[in-house]
Parts: C-alpha cells; structure tokens; sequence
C-alpha cells in the first residue's frame, strides 16, 4: 500500500493511519513523514526504506550539479607527468544486464576489499557476500543470488588481476 495524500487538510496517510503532512511555507512545500510499519521477516524492513532513499535521490537538491562547461584538452598540454597509482578498471563481468566493473587498485574499500562497480545503476556488489548496495543511501537493496555470486567469484579467479584477492578473501 502506497502513501496516499488527503488535499483537503494536506495530511499524509498510510495504512488508513496519519503520517505525516505537507505545508506551504512561502513558494516552498515542506513534507514531514513519521511511518512506522512492521515486518516478520527481519530483513523485510530495508526494501521500503530503499524505495523511500531511492525516491529521495531524485529530489533536485540530491543530484549533481549540472555541467555548464566541458573544456577538452590534449596530452601534448600536459607539461609534468606524475608516476602515481590509479582506480583503472581491470575486470569487467556483465550479468543479466548489470555491468559490473573491478578495480585492482581501488581507493574505497566500502562496501569490502573486493567490491564490484555498477557505475549505470548506481549500485555496488560485495563479491565477498553478494549484497549489492545503492552507492548514494548506502543501504543494502538486492542480494546476488548463489550460483550468479559464484560465477563472478570464479570470473574474478580466472583474472589475474584478482586471482590472490579471491584466494585471500573468499578460499581461505
């Protein structure tokens, strides 16, 4: 069941019980939401609240700022070279239309050391559990099922980029 709005009195309900509300303050709406809900399964509790982040992501004042300017510039400008470590992508393993991208080296650890890109979602994937994570709330929202988790585990194996991370974390 959905939230559903009364417009006579701007209240917000939910399960036949009031929520929350809406008020105007200026040329501004303000929305106050108090829900509680129970769930039997222990975990059931987290795919609301993902629907609820997910909708917050895309209020205006959540997104990025827009590109006003694109300036393309050539090596031939470039007057110093650094020898640093980068975030290259080394491993690329596409499942039922997610794209899933590995850095050898990455500097961000969240959500474990072995943790996979979805750059198109949004999304990363714990290679070490199968949870998958919306980058942007950070909450838990899908879980890889056994069989595909095992397949990217052994897709990673086969790399040589991620062969000692795979024994390290997940065949010890």
């Amino acid at each position: 069941m959905s939230l559903k709005i009364n417009t006579e009195d701007d209240s917000i309900h939910y399960h036949g019980l009031e929520v929350g509300s809406v008020r105007t303050e200026g040329t501004k709406k303000v929305v106050t939401l108090n829900i509680e809900y129970t769930v039997e399964d222990h975990e059931e509790w987290v795919v609301p609240i993902c629907w609820f982040a997910t909708g917050l992501a895309t209020l205006v004042e959540n997104q990025p700022p827009p590109v006003l300017l694109t300036i393309e510039s050539g090596e031939d400008v470039i007057a110093e070279e650094y020898d640093v470590a980068r975030g290259l992508i080394e491993k690329t393993i596409k499942q039922q239309g997610y794209v899933w991208k590995f850095h050898k080296s990455d500097a961000d650890n969240w959500p474990s050391e072995l943790h996979g890109h979805e750059y198109n979602k949004g999304l990363k994937l714990d290679v070490l559990s199968g949870d998958i994570y919306d980058v942007i709330s950070r909450n838990r929202c899908k879980t890889l099922k056994r069989k595909e988790l095992l397949r990217i585990q052994d897709e990673l194996r086969k790399s040589k980029d991620f062969k000692t991370k795979i024994q390290k974390f997940i065949d010890n």
